[in-house]
């Protein structure tokens, strides 16, 4: 198992750095627009569809909306698009806590499930798209996922050989406060890197370590929203896409909610 999700992890990593790295706003557009289009068929799963049919529209639906809306799109509407993705992830924070406290407040009509994946899905999306396609975008896109790969492999880690306390366990019993605890002090280690060798000095410095940082710890609401959804349905993983790893929500559950924060985060940065 472990060594199916290390293969898995690289291949995916080799890919998504090629195609940042590649620097084509096109390449990168259509590269979130498949993550999206298979993550919209598993969340329809999740979300009680079983007809292949209900699920194929759903997801030619939402990746149609994240194209359309990812052209010509004024930055003012970026940013309120990201500023809306932060302020449903508060939100999704919430029915989380009174998930964990034993009310279940998870919707059990299909259509309103449908509804809160567009919430899950377009704002990220979008936010990255926006900010691949900004001065300099590449390089923070990279630092994104960098931080995410950097906290969610050390939660894993951790938590599976010293994790004792659970961090949600009506929600998801394999997290630990351990896990969560070392994640958040790995945090900073991405950003420092990067300050290093972009040479950002001063307040701007400061500003990125703490953005990485709230934004590793909206990472952590993500991965326990999309958990909360499968325990609600019953299944351990989106689906089984990728060996060792589960469906492709399961490895952009913590990204689905890190986007907009870390994007509306620097675009504050830039207009102080």
């Amino acid at each position: 198992m472990l060594k199916q999700r290390v293969i898995t992890a690289i291949v995916l990593i080799s890919i998504l750095t090629g195609v940042i790295y590649y620097e084509s706003k096109e390449l990168f557009t259509l590269f979130i627009g498949i993550m999206i289009f298979i993550a919209s068929w598993e969340w329809a799963g999740l979300s009680g569809s079983i007809s292949i049919y209900s699920r194929l529209v759903y997801s030619t639906l939402v990746t149609g909306m994240l194209f359309c809306a990812s052209l010509g799109t004024q930055l003012s509407t970026l940013v309120g698009i990201s500023l809306l993705g932060t302020i449903w992830w508060c939100t999704a924070f919430i029915l989380i806590v009174f998930c964990q406290s034993g009310k279940r407040l998870v919707p059990k009509n299909r259509m309103a499930k449908y509804f809160t994946g567009l919430f899950v899905l377009l704002p990220a999306s979008l936010s990255l798209i926006n900010q691949y396609n900004s001065v300099s975008g590449p390089y923070y896109v990279l630092l994104l996922f960098t931080l995410i790969w950097t906290v969610d492999s050390t939660a894993y880690f951790i938590g599976k050989e010293w994790g004792n306390q659970r961090l949600a366990d009506r929600i998801s019993p394999g997290k630990s406060l351990e896990g969560f605890a070392s994640s958040m002090l790995v945090a900073i280690i991405p950003p420092l890197v990067f300050i290093y060798l972009r040479s950002i000095t001063g307040i701007d410095a400061l500003c990125l370590i703490l953005l990485c940082l709230v934004t590793a710890g909206f990472s952590v609401i993500g991965d326990l929203f999309e958990s909360m959804i499968k325990r609600d349905a019953n299944k351990k993983d989106s689906s089984h896409l990728l060996p060792g790893h589960g469906g492709v929500l399961d490895r952009i559950d913590s990204l689905t909610a890190a986007a907009p924060v870390f994007v509306l985060g620097l675009w504050m940065i830039e207009a102080k």
